[in-house]
């Protein structure tokens, strides 16, 4: 796919701008004899801002009654709506033992509200007692702009499909479906959404998680349209362990039972599995587990540039801490972290994990960011800050 080309000769649309800062603050502490207080010293916030991208981009292409391809359409900077950021705002919150609600609206527009973290697993969203749960993609002939508090799609033009299992490989998710063509009409929008259970009614809701408009696809009956969403995690910060979890969480299950993540690797680099989805399972992978802190930073003193393989940061150096509960706003969650340090340090990496249930039941921590920045000096004593902002 050439990026460059906007309009081609197929449908593509939806590109999502996802970008993850981390903002570096030291701050120096010292005693003063006489009164033995302790003293903060600002050393100068923000030092350092890293950027990484984790770019969807979604591809539409229409094909006639023979196959052919017909037209196309690439839209970069497809909008996340507020759904994906609370999803992301939960997923990123530190349970410490207790139920973390989710709260979204679905697609009739009516709000819900979703165990994400639970010990409660007859009624988290993980449940899949009340039926089986898919992702889906549709298609319709709306053209209002799309804004983050959309809920659904505009104008239906066709029933929504069932999206392919997601797949993860080098840094990049892909799903996509193929959509059966009834009648002439324009096609201007797409969106993709997910079933979930509420925990009030233990009923499936179905929650948008993207929607855009794009410039008219024309088609006629029995034509046909593919609608294929990559979702790129351009910036090596990102883990591949990341990656695997954002393909699994839109996977459906098909039927009623279980669906096991695997391609997780912990941070002594030992291969997990852990079940996403469950009906007879206890030990699903959101679970609030121990009463500890499940979101974990870490810092460190090594400087080999991040890959996406890292599945820990390359040198710690001190004790990782839990982080503070992420904000929402304006499209960003953002999330930090304070460190003391024991001894003088030169800070060069910082880490981001989140602490899951494998199927055995033993809580695993799993590393989602590494970032590598210029040396932050810290003495013995004083405090680093590191914040995380997911923007869009």
């Amino acid at each position: 796919m050439n990026r460059s080309e906007k309009i081609v000769a197929s449908v593509s649309v939806v590109a999502l701008l996802l970008s993850a800062m981390l903002i570096y603050s030291a701050y120096a502490g010292y005693t003063e004899k006489k009164s033995n207080n302790a003293v903060g010293v600002d050393l100068g916030a923000p030092l350092k801002r890293d950027l990484n991208k984790l770019s969807p981009i979604l591809e539409v292409k229409a094909y006639d009654s023979n196959g052919n391809l017909k037209q196309s359409v690439v839209k970069d900077d497809d909008l996340i709506v507020n759904n994906f950021l609370a999803f992301l705002k939960a997923m990123l919150t530190n349970h410490g033992g207790s139920t973390v609600f989710l709260s979204m609206n679905d697609t009739s527009g009516a709000s819900q509200s979703l165990y994400f973290w639970s010990a409660t697993h007859g009624n988290s969203m993980w449940d899949t007692g009340s039926g089986a749960k898919h992702s889906y993609i549709q298609i319709g002939t709306g053209n209002t702009a799309p804004t983050r508090n959309d809920k659904s799609i505009q104008t239906s033009a066709e029933t929504a499909v069932e999206i392919s299992a997601p797949s993860y490989s080098s840094g990049n998710i892909s799903f996509s479906a193929s959509i059966a063509i009834t009648g002439t009409k324009d096609i201007t929008e797409s969106v993709m959404y997910s079933t979930y259970e509420e925990w009030v009614g233990n009923t499936n809701k179905a929650f948008v998680m993207f929607r855009d408009t794009f410039s008219p696809i024309s088609v006629v009956n029995g034509d046909s349209v593919t609608v294929t969403y990559y979702l790129s995690l351009t910036n090596t910060s990102f883990t591949d362990t990341f990656g695997e979890i954002l393909a699994y969480v839109w996977t459906g299950t098909g039927s009623s039972g279980s669906l096991s993540a695997t391609g997780l690797t912990d941070i002594t680099n030992t291969a997990q599995t852990a079940y996403v989805y469950s009906t007879a399972q206890t030990n699903v992978m959101f679970d609030t587990g121990s009463a500890g802190s499940n979101i974990l930073l870490q810092i460190g003193t090594g400087n080999t540039a991040a890959t996406r393989a890292d599945y820990v940061i390359q040198t710690p150096v001190e004790t990782a801490v839990g982080t503070s509960v992420p904000s929402y706003s304006n499209g960003n969650v953002s999330l930090s972290g304070v460190v003391t340090t024991t001894a003088s340090r030169s800070v060069t990496e910082a880490g981001l994990y989140i602490e899951v249930k494998n199927t055995a039941g033993t809580d695993v921590q799993l590393m989602l960011w590494r970032a590598v920045f210029s040396a932050v000096a810290v003495p013995s004593g004083g405090q680093i800050t590191v914040t995380f902002t997911v923007d869009t």
